[in-house]
C-alpha cells in the first residue's frame, strides 16, 4: 500500500480532522484530570471506547493516513500520564494504561487499513469504469461512422444505380418493339425496382438521419415518429417544457438512437393501438419519454427496482436483451438514466433524464 506526500498531507487541509484531533485531546485531558483528582467515575474500558469512536471516524474518511495520525496522536496525548505514573512508581496503573493505547492503536490501525484497502478498490473500481466507458463511447462513435459511411455509399452507388435501372427499365417498357408479355414483365420489374429504392431508403434514413443533422433533435423525432405511425400503429410527437436548447451533437444523437430503438420495440412486441414520444426540457435536464398502451410486461429480474413515482414502479436496466442494453448503455454514456416502467396489459413507458451539464 502506497502513502503519496499528496495523501499524507490530505487529512492536515480538513478542518474536520482538526477537529477529531480536538475531541480526543478532550478525551484524554478529561482522563487525566478525573485520575488526577481520584475520582474513578467511568469504568477505566471506557476511555478507550471514547477514543476509538473519533479514530474510526478517521479511518473510514480518510484511511489510513487518517487512522495513523489520529493514533499517533492519542498516544502523545498519553505520554504524560505515562509520565506521571513512572515517577510515582506507580506501574500498575502504568501497565494499564499500556494496555488501553495499545488496544486503541491497534483497533485504529486495522481500521485503517481495511478502509484503505476499500479506498483503493473503489479508486480501481472507478477507473475501470471509466476505461469501460471511454471504451464504449469509442465504439459507438465508430459505430457511427460507420453507419455513416455505409448510408452514403448505399446512397451515391446502390440507391443510384437502382434509380437508373428503374428508367432504363421504364424506357424499354415504352417501346414499341417488344411483345405485350415482354411489355408487362418489364413493368413488373420497373415496380420491384421502385420498391427497392423505397425500402433502401428507408434503410439509409435509419443508418443515418438526415433530419437529426441538419434541423435538430424535435423534428428528427417527429419524423421518426411519423415513419413509424401506420394503419396499425399511430405514434404522436409532443414537445413541451421550456424554450428548446441545443443540445451537444452527441446528447442528440444518444436520445434519438434510444427513442429508435424503444419504437422497434413497440413495432416488434408491443401489439399496441397508440404511442407516443415526448421531449421534455426541465430547468435542470432534457428528458425523453417513450410510452405504448400495448401488452407490456412485468418488470422483473431483469431491472433494478429504483424507487417509484406518480406512474408506479420504476426499473434501471440490467439485462441481456441486447437492444434494452444498448439504450441502458448509451443513456449513461451521456451522463443520463434509463428508467422503465410496464406490466402486464398496461404497455410500456421508456424514460430517459440527462441532466444539462456545462461544456
Amino acid at each position: 500500500m502506497l502513502i503519496s506526500r499528496g495523501m499524507a498531507l490530505a487529512p492536515l487541509r480538513n478542518w474536520r480532522f482538526w477537529l477529531v484531533t480536538g475531541v480526543c485531546a478532550a478525551v484524554v485531558g478529561a482522563q487525566m484530570f478525573l485520575d488526577s483528582h481520584s475520582f474513578h467515575i467511568f469504568p477505566d474500558s471506557v476511555i478507550p471506547a471514547l477514543l476509538i469512536l473519533p479514530i474510526l471516524y478517521g479511518a473510514l474518511r480518510f484511511g489510513f493516513v487518517g487512522s495513523t495520525l489520529l493514533t499517533a496522536w492519542v498516544t502523545i496525548l498519553w505520554l504524560p500520564d505515562f509520565v506521571t505514573d513512572y515517577s510515582h512508581g506507580e506501574f500498575l496503573d502504568m501497565s494499564g494504561d499500556i494496555v488501553m493505547i495499545g488496544v486503541v492503536v491497534a483497533v485504529g490501525m486495522f481500521a485503517g487499513w481495511r478502509m484503505q484497502r476499500e479506498h483503493d478498490l473503489n479508486d480501481a473500481y472507478s477507473a475501470a469504469r471509466e476505461k469501460v466507458e471511454a471504451y464504449a463511447q469509442t465504439v459507438l462513435s465508430s459505430l457511427e461512422e460507420e453507419r455513416s459511411r455505409i448510408a452514403r455509399e448505399l446512397h451515391d452507388e446502390t440507391l443510384q444505380t437502382l434509380i437508373q435501372l428503374g428508367r432504363k427499365i421504364s424506357s424499354v417498357a415504352k417501346s414499341s418493339e417488344i411483345p405485350l408479355d415482354a411489355k408487362e414483365a418489364f413493368i413488373q420489374s420497373r415496380q420491384l425496382v421502385d420498391e427497392s429504392v423505397r425500402r433502401l431508403r428507408e434503410v439509409v434514413k435509419g443508418l443515418r438521419p438526415p433530419a437529426l443533422q441538419d434541423l435538430g433533435l424535435e423534428v428528427a423525432l417527429s419524423r421518426l415518429a411519423e415513419d413509424v405511425s401506420n394503419e396499425i400503429l399511430d405514434v404522436e410527437f409532443e414537445e413541451v417544457g421550456s424554450e428548446p436548447l441545443h443540445l451537444p451533437d452527441d446528447i442528440e444523437l444518444a436520445l434519438y438512437r434510444i427513442a429508435q430503438e424503444a419504437l422497434s420495440n413497440v413495432q416488434r412486441h408491443s401489439r399496441a393501438r397508440h404511442g407516443y414520444v415526448r421531449l421534455r426540457f426541465g430547468g435542470s435536464g432534457v428528458e425523453l419519454e417513450v410510452a405504448d398502451d400495448g401488452i407490456g410486461f412485468p418488470v422483473s429480474d431483469d431491472f433494478l427496482i429504483g424507487g417509484s413515482n406518480h406512474q408506479g414502479v420504476v426499473g434501471v436496466y440490467h439485462g441481456e436483451h441486447f437492444g434494452m442494453l444498448g439504450m441502458h448503455e448509451r443513456a449513461q454514456l451521456i451522463g443520463g438514466n434509463l428508467y422503465v416502467h410496464s406490466s402486464p396489459g398496461r404497455g410500456c413507458t421508456v424514460r430517459v433524464y440527462v441532466p444539462y451539464v456545462l461544456r
